[in-house]
């Protein structure tokens, strides 16, 4: 957050534009496609999901960093998946079933 804030504050004056803002757009993209194609809830806000997708890497990322024997990112972000009831596609644990 300090360097968001700090990006911020030293941007000339006039229109300010967060320093994500392009990837986070395809990021949103990319929740709505999978929408239209069925494999996320239509219950569910695509842009919502990208912010929630987010924050949950972001807090991956951190635990990961402080203690990193102890968080499986690949792992919690699949169970994280499986809450949303998104498939997982490719990569460890694709082929596991549910049981």
């Amino acid at each position: 957050m300090g360097a968001h804030a700090s990006s911020l504050r030293s941007a000339p004056t006039g229109r300010v534009r967060p320093p994500a803002r392009s990837p986070w757009r395809r990021r949103r993209a990319s929740f709505s496609r999978l929408q239209q194609d069925g494999e996320l809830r239509r219950d569910l806000d695509p842009q919502r999901v990208g912010q929630l997708v987010t924050a949950m890497m972001d807090g991956l990322q951190l635990q990961w960093l402080l203690d990193p024997d102890a968080v499986d990112m690949v792992g919690l972000f699949e169970d994280f998946l499986h809450l949303l009831e998104i498939p997982p596609r490719g990569g460890a644990g694709a082929a596991s079933t549910e049981g």
